[in-house]
């Protein structure tokens, strides 16, 4: 039996997690890792690179060390694959040294944005995304007018999971959807954008190679394999960023399939085959991880985050579960009561500054006809309209309409909001056995990069193993049409009020 150790790096944590070639997880460790402020710099958040390496290297020793005691021999391991969050990047110097080191949530490109203004529908014509201070683009001027001095000490920049590939192999690469965060790469060519950057002023002598996600390209260091319990030699590969890698994980490998990652956020994306640009400019498009393939992406906003925020509301400090808010929900009938939630769902390209938002209901009411029931099912499905509305706008803009959603992520474990996507879409919802969606697409990638699989459609049908397919229900389909299109003239009339 041979293995793969993925790596995934992702925003409030590092997990490792060992796979075999059936897609069974058979060990894991995961740590959270910790982020600083930059008290005068505004927007600015980084981390301590010393101190996230090292929490990658406990985490792969431990699941190795467990991997053992399991009867897994070490020469079985034949890839570790890296895969991270978007977005973040590292910065080294001529030495090697890291001089920067942040992640997804360092917005101090914010203060330069202003400056890329004109030169917008170029840059989006080449990197498929739109001006904002996340993204590498706004980060890399951000240097080059504040800290010009630091910036020409720039030698090469990472994304995260570049970076650690190159902790552990001592070699730079980097992967096409990764990349293709950084507002800095060519999303036609799959390469970065040098002639975008030599028109900007920036330097674009800065980055590494670019291989495919899962090809084996370097070795792991004789010293990092010692000190993991690792064979020296192992194989290092790139697993793709968090998000393309979760799309691997359920299969969403073919044009047309629609992705749902529901998370902290709840990317919706659609797989095609060709870069695509959409007219509106509201749209992401990005390279996909897997070879000749790129996604089209809409964001269902922070729902994830938002549901957390609704749980502690509404149960203090007790220790309620997500379940246990579920459960509440399960009191109320379809549309609450006619109770609606805005607490953080977006739909893409209306990000139009502060508008207002929370619950709304009907009054005048009876002071004992709404419940905490209600409150915990319009906070859920909330959720289930934005993934609506931002699926509705991608299918409208590529004219491609799916006969699936494939849905992962961590509200992906929950059948109450399973079957409610499937009644709100009118589509069927398949979820997945395996629930690390990302860790497994890493796996995949990695295994067929190997040769362990002569396809990636071949171990994706073996490695993607379906939970449960979600039916959309007649009459439930029919109740939430009408609780749908009012919750869109509602948010409609709070816009930029």
């Amino acid at each position: 039996m041979k293995y793969a150790l993925v790596v995934d790096a992702g925003t409030g944590s590092c997990r490792a997690i060992l796979f075999d070639a059936a897609g069974n997880a058979l060990a894991q460790a995961q740590s959270e890792w910790s982020y600083e402020t930059e008290a005068d710099i505004e927007g600015a958040v980084v981390f301590d690179p010393e101190q996230f390496f090292q929490i990658v290297l406990e985490c792969l020793r431990k699941t190795v060390h467990d991997a053992a005691d399991m009867g897994v021999n070490p020469a079985g391991i034949v890839t570790i694959c890296v895969t991270s969050q978007r977005e973040g990047m590292v910065y080294l110097d001529a030495s090697g040294r890291e001089i920067y080191s942040a992640p997804s949530l360092d917005l101090r490109g914010a203060a330069v944005t202003d400056q890329l203004a004109p030169y917008e529908d170029a840059i989006y014509r080449t990197t498929g995304l739109p001006i904002h201070g996340m993204f590498g683009l706004a980060r890399l001027l951000w240097f080059r007018r504040f800290a010009p001095q630091l910036y020409q000490r720039i030698r090469t920049a990472f994304m995260i999971s570049d970076w650690i590939a190159y902790r552990l192999s001592g070699v730079a690469a980097s992967e096409p959807s990764v990349a293709s965060s950084s507002q800095m790469f060519d999303i036609h060519t799959r390469q970065f954008a040098a002639a975008l950057l030599d028109s900007l002023g920036l330097r674009s002598d800065i980055f590494p190679q670019v291989v495919a996600a899962g090809r084996p390209f370097a070795r792991l260091m004789p010293s990092v394999a010692e000190s993991i319990g690792l064979c020296p030699g192992t194989w290092i590969a790139m697993g793709g960023s968090d998000t393309h890698a979760g799309l691997v994980g359920i299969g969403a490998i073919h044009p047309g399939a629609i992705g749902i990652i529901a998370g902290t956020t709840t990317p919706v994306l659609q797989v095609l085959d060709g870069p695509f640009s959409d007219p509106e400019g509201q749209l992401f498009a990005n390279c996909h991880s897997a070879d000749g393939l790129w996604a089209c992406e809409s964001n269902g906003g922070s729902t994830g985050l938002s549901l957390r925020w609704a749980k502690k509301l509404l149960y203090g400090d007790c220790e309620a579960s997500f379940e246990d808010m579920e459960r509440e929900a399960c009191k109320s009938p379809a549309g609450a009561n006619g109770m609606v939630a805005y607490i953080g769902t977006e739909i893409a390209g209306e990000r139009s500054g502060e508008n207002l938002g929370g619950f709304v209901f009907p009054v005048p009411w009876d002071i004992e006809q709404m419940t905490r029931a209600d409150f915990c099912r319009a906070a859920i499905e909330t959720n289930a309209f934005a993934v609506r509305a931002n699926l509705d706008l991608i299918c409208s803009r590529t004219n491609r309409y799916p006969k699936e959603i494939l849905l992962c992520g961590g509200q992906s474990k929950s059948p109450f909001f399973a079957q409610l996507l499937a009644n709100v879409t009118k589509l069927p919802v398949t979820v997945f056995a395996v629930k690390e969606a990302t860790s497994l697409g890493a796996a995949i990638a990695g295994l067929y990069g190997a040769r362990y699989y002569p396809s990636l459609p071949d171990a994706c049908r073996i490695m993607c193993r379906t939970d449960t397919q979600y039916q959309p229900r007649g009459n439930d389909v029919r109740r939430y049409e009408r609780f749908y299109a009012r919750w869109l003239a509602i948010r409609k009339s709070l816009l930029n009020r």
